[in-house]
């Protein structure tokens, strides 16, 4: 949610207490479907950098149905060749609410990692579609190749995650040798190695960010980056990075320019071995101080390496880019200049996973446990994981305009509890009206002028 305090804000309230179906919460460069978790409101993200796509909106008296349609193919922009690659469809003529939707509006689950990458394959850059990634040589939808810090990149890592193609990483000099013992191929990385996402986030604000990662090398010096988010022009004064590294060999992050912790007692952990490492927030807009660390399945003890600046509540930058052994496409004089010290990685990673949930511990065993070489961080790897709605990632969109929507999977829902079933469905309570989407932004008008009433 883009506003102070979130969904805990007197607005997100109101839209639940008058039944909002759809909050249409602006364009941040990415399609992004979710639901609140105690109601059937639902929020839009859209996308339309490029102008490349856009969505259409059929309602009636008792159904809402949205779909997005892409340009698609090795062609230059505008050719007009439309492509429906997602639906959400909201249907209330049986007494309830049922929410179906698919592919690029399939409904967001946090309980699965939004981003993964096994390093078991390359692919040409062109393979998949990056909604507004064109590249630098060449004016068609799907580019073949970016420069990225200085490296011409020509080669792509499919994400595996739920955030599936929108997200898949560009890369540069990677290669792929063994991994783990008993386990598949990972990625070896030189100075010269590029990973990048070009899709934007997929942190924002408050929201709880988690990320699990291998790696081995054995260089100490300096300071080696392993994650980076932050703003394609360099870190803000007033907004949230996230920046883990080796610091000679010890693991650190950096929350902000004036954030920052760092691993004690232990020493450096660049012995060509293979450690995990695994950082999570454990609740939404966290203090910075509140963010755990973990190597090698082990909660660590960080101190402040900035004792003299006041800690704060976690809110990231809403239009940052991730990557992975490097600054990535935040890489620039303006980042060079605060993270001065900061150098690409050297050695290898493994298994690396963003989810937008907290970890738990049961999680952080069984991620770090060497006697599984891969254990299946797609889906929740705790036995119990958080409730939501379930959904299984689609690597390539239904595009079938003509077709009703696939049913995605969820849960069928009383006032107390909510059990799996094929699609989401909430009772209407008894002697109220669903406020239609079309009377979303009158009320807002009228909230404002009473609050307001300079303003009008």
């Amino acid at each position: 949610q883009f506003f102070d305090r979130a969904d805990k804000s007197e607005f997100w309230k109101l839209m639940i207490q008058y039944q909002v179906d759809i909050y249409f919460a602006g364009e941040v460069h990415s399609n992004t479907v979710s639901k609140e978790p105690n109601s059937n409101l639902i929020q839009i993200v859209s996308a339309s950098n490029g102008f490349s796509g856009f969505m259409t909106v059929d309602i009636t008296d008792n159904q809402i149905h949205v779909k997005h349609f892409n340009e698609e193919g090795d062609e230059p922009r505008f050719n007009n060749e439309y492509e429906m690659d997602g639906s959400l469809y909201i249907n209330k003529s049986e007494g309830y609410i049922s929410i179906e939707s698919s592919g690029e509006l399939e409904l967001l689950d946090d309980s699965v990692a939004l981003i993964h990458f096994d390093f078991e394959e390359i692919t040409p850059l062109g393979t998949r579609q990056v909604l507004s990634f064109r590249g630098d040589k060449t004016p068609a939808l799907m580019g073949n190749s970016i420069d990225i810090d200085d490296v011409t990149c020509t080669d792509s890592l499919e994400n595996q995650g739920s955030f599936s193609k929108q997200y898949d990483a560009q890369i540069g000099n990677i290669e792929l040798v063994q991994g783990r013992p008993g386990g598949g191929r990972s990625a070896q990385f030189t100075h010269n190695s590029r990973l990048a996402i070009y899709g934007v986030g997929p942190m924002s604000g408050g929201q709880i960010v988690s990320v699990s990662l291998w790696f081995k090398t054995s260089h100490a010096e300096k300071d080696m980056v392993l994650v980076y988010y932050g703003q394609p022009w360099g870190p803000s004064w007033n907004k949230d990075q996230l920046v883990i590294t080796l610091r000679n060999g010890i693991p650190t992050f950096h929350i902000s320019r004036d954030q920052a912790y760092t691993v004690t007692g232990i020493s450096s952990i660049a012995d060509n071995n293979w450690h995990h490492l695994a950082l999570t927030m454990p609740k939404q807009s966290c203090l910075s101080s509140e963010i755990q660390l973990y190597i090698d399945g082990d909660r660590a003890s960080l101190e402040t390496m900035m004792p003299r600046s006041p800690d704060k509540h976690v809110f990231f930058a809403t239009y940052g880019r991730m990557s992975f052994g490097g600054f990535g496409y935040s890489s620039n004089e303006a980042t060079r200049n605060i993270y001065k010290d900061m150098v690409p990685y050297l050695g290898n990673l493994d298994e690396v996973t963003v989810w937008s949930r907290t970890l738990s511990i049961e999680d952080i065993i069984i991620l770090a446990s060497t006697d599984t070489a891969s254990p299946a961080p797609i889906s929740s790897p705790s036995p119990s994981p958080t409730k939501s709605p379930t959904k299984s990632p689609t690597k390539s969109p239904t595009k079938s305009p003509t077709k009703s929507p696939t049913k995605s999977p969820g849960f069928i829902c009383d006032e107390n509890n909510c059990t799996d079933d094929e699609t989401f469905e909430l009772p209407l309570k008894n002697g109220t009206s669903p406020l239609p989407v079309a009377m979303f932004w009158p009320l807002c008008f009228f909230l404002a002028a009473i609050l307001l009433p300079s303003a009008f």
